[in-house]
């Protein structure tokens, strides 16, 4: 065997053994990087979770409120149609009152007191 196949051989040996440390160390970087990715996504999923979290419970309490309002729009609704009902039932007894006693004379609105002073 010559020297420059020796060299050759030697060379070829030599870039071989370089190639197999350099994948090696591609190898381990890749697991670091995808490990360090992992921990990353980790922890944004669980940021991501606690937004969401939060935002169920925020949208729970509006969608409360919500409701509340409804029902307190109702309420007033209601107090509403009671408060027609009795004020024409004053009316009728105050036209009632009226027309059973012919000597007296109606009290203008003007001139009323209000009843609940």
């Amino acid at each position: 065997m010559s020297f420059a196949n020796l060299l050759i051989l030697l060379n070829f040996s030599a870039l071989f053994l370089v190639a197999f440390v350099l994948w090696g160390a591609i190898k381990s970087t890749k697991r670091q990087v995808m490990s360090q990715l992992n921990r990353e996504l980790l922890e944004v999923r669980r940021q991501i979770r606690t937004s969401m979290k939060g935002f169920d419970r925020l949208h729970d309490h509006v969608t409360d409120n919500h409701e509340r309002i409804l029902k307190i729009e109702v309420n007033v609704a209601s107090i509403q149609d009671e408060l027609e009902f009795v004020g024409s039932q004053v009316k009728g007894l105050l036209n009632f009152n009226a027309a059973s006693n012919p000597d007296s004379e109606p009290v203008p609105d003007e001139e009323r007191k209000p009843i609940l002073d």
